[in-house]
């Protein structure tokens, strides 16, 4: 039986490539990174369901994660985000992360944000991956690598 017919959780995880410097609100923290290897086949769906967070940098900054469909530039890492309208009809879903989502551990900040799970389809999708990015809504600084995603969903959810 395949994860998707029994409806197990599928891990991916990713440490985005940031600039590392001071952010300010709606700056670019991490342009898109693919994660490879995210449906079951060619027309395909997979439901995200979660997010945790690891901010090795002790910051817990507020960001939103934006998935995309296609392999598109979101803007200069460090600079502000401000993709243009054909860019953002690649987008098929967001994430909130907020300051209160995070518990403070010494060391470093996990985070695991409460969202409404979203289909996202590679029908349009000519790969069989996810590109994923990280736009700031807060002010901190991050080393490049600090922030590391792992997100759960599910394969074959969805109408197909």
């Amino acid at each position: 039986m395949s994860a998707a017919a029994n409806g197990q959780i599928q891990w991916k995880e990713l440490t985005l490539s940031l600039a590392a410097e001071a952010h300010s609100d709606l700056d670019l923290l991490a342009d898109v990174q693919a994660l490879a290897d995210f449906y079951d086949n060619m027309n395909s769906t997979a439901q995200i369901v979660s997010l945790h967070v690891l901010d090795e940098d002790d910051q817990a900054g507020a960001f939103d994660v934006v998935f995309m469909k296609a392999s598109t530039t979101l803007g200069t890492e460090g600079g502000a985000f401000a993709p243009a309208d054909a860019v953002m009809r690649e987008c098929v879903g967001l994430i909130k992360v907020v300051a209160a989502d995070y518990r403070d551990y010494t060391n470093g900040s996990f985070a695991i944000p409460q969202f409404n799970p979203f289909i996202v389809s590679s029908e349009d999708n000519s790969e069989n991956r996810i590109w994923v990015g990280a736009v700031s809504r807060d002010t901190k600084t991050y080393t490049a690598a600090g922030l590391r995603l792992r997100i759960g969903y599910i394969r074959g959810m969805g109408p197909e």
